[in-house]
């Protein structure tokens, strides 16, 4: 029963470590996963890194001392999994950004984030408020907002949430109806899952603050900047609750769970064009989606609304319809309005990355009255 523990290339011989390598499945209790090859016990200490192909699943009766999960691994536990000591999920953040976070443990404290700085966000009033008691719990499936100047790791130490996840009416439309809500496990969770969700009053559309001049957005197949079904561990979004309802309900179960992180929809979704815009050393994305089951309206099954960083000189674009939409779906038509806009001037160039089967995709500058085809070129101007 000797194991390797793994520091950087280093191994160091310690019988109390087994590391999960993934080698042969995401079977736990495969012995072929595992460094040395067999399965851990209660006195032997986890750890699951970063960077595999294959991830835990456990499905039967497991357990350990410590577990540490690093940032970017993840661990599916429909609850057999006892363990004996802590369990420590890492998650690895850039410096000089905020992140939008959220706990994968059930009692985690602000203390975690001492001397850091740590806010939630009210839907009511859509603002931000530090939070500045060390006590103040991170309630499970809340998101926060987090800084540091320095890049860093932020670790959970706890007991790793698993089971049903939410309750009724527990997001709420008091003003524009935006909740900053988070993956409350220690894996991805799927958006689309077959099962598992219920969302009531709730729009389809998710929204990850990327960096300071970008959100992702993603909804009914369709991504902008990166935007996925798959959210990853430890990760705070918005979510919307529809227009005309006081409350809504997001509940999740395990069954909602994945190792996947991958995308998928640049070679799924047909009848789309996506629109990119660059300068200033930043880039930025909007869908126009043609579907016969949408309205001209906002649908909030298929359409995203747009959200803007705090870069002045990152240009952003946009559906000018329904109040600016990142996501843009309808029904057949000729013409789509798109707007552009930045805080600086600049040199900004449009391009279509993406544009299904349709041979012309015309631009019309209304300035200046400019006509491009964007299948087969880019546009510049000035702003």
């Amino acid at each position: 029963g000797n194991g390797f523990l793994y520091v950087d290339d280093i191994s160091v011989y310690d019988p109390l470590y087994a590391t999960w390598t993934g080698s042969i499945s995401s079977d736990w209790a495969n012995i072929g996963n595992w460094i040395p090859n067999s399965i851990p016990t209660s006195g032997i200490n986890v750890i699951i890194p970063g960077g595999l192909t294959n991830y835990p699943t456990i499905s039967a009766p497991a357990s350990c001392n410590n577990i540490t999960i690093a940032s970017g691994a993840s661990l599916l536990d429909n609850g057999n999994l006892t363990v004996s000591g802590t369990a420590t999920v890492n998650r690895n953040y850039a410096g000089g950004e905020w992140h939008l976070i959220s706990s994968p443990i059930s009692n985690a404290t602000a203390n975690m984030f001492l001397d850091l700085y740590l806010q939630k966000h009210t839907e009511s009033t859509n603002a931000y408020t530090d939070i500045t008691a060390p006590t103040t719990p991170l309630n499970v499936m809340q998101g926060y907002a987090l800084w540091n100047d320095l890049a860093s790791t932020a670790s959970f130490v706890g007991t790793i949430n698993t089971g049903d996840i939410g309750s009724s009416n527990n997001v709420t439309r008091n003003g524009q109806g935006w909740n900053l809500v988070g993956n409350p496990y220690a894996s991805p969770i799927d958006w689309d899952a077959a099962s598992g969700w219920t969302k009531t009053n709730v729009e389809n559309a998710t929204y990850r603050h990327v960096n300071n001049a970008t959100w992702a957005s993603y909804v009914g197949g369709v991504g902008t900047n990166g935007g996925s079904r798959y959210i990853p561990s430890c990760q705070g979004f918005f979510i919307g609750v529809t227009s005309g309802f006081t409350t809504g309900t997001l509940t999740m179960t395990n069954a909602v769970r994945t190792h996947n992180t991958s995308t998928f929809y640049k070679d799924e979704v047909s009848d789309i064009v996506r629109l990119e815009v660059s300068g200033n050393g930043y880039t930025d994305e909007t869908v126009i989606r043609f579907l016969d089951v949408a309205s001209s309206d906002f649908d909030g099954q298929w359409d995203a609304h747009k959200l803007f960083g705090s870069v002045d000189e990152a240009p952003a674009i946009y559906s000018v319809d329904n109040d600016m939409m990142a996501i843009n779906s309808i029904p057949a038509t000729n013409t789509v309005s798109v707007g552009v806009k930045a805080g600086v001037p600049g040199e900004f160039t449009i391009t279509a990355t993406e544009t299904s089967e349709f041979t012309d995709i015309i631009l019309e500058d209304l300035l200046t009255g400019t006509i491009t085809d964007l299948k087969n070129n880019s546009y510049t101007f000035n702003y």
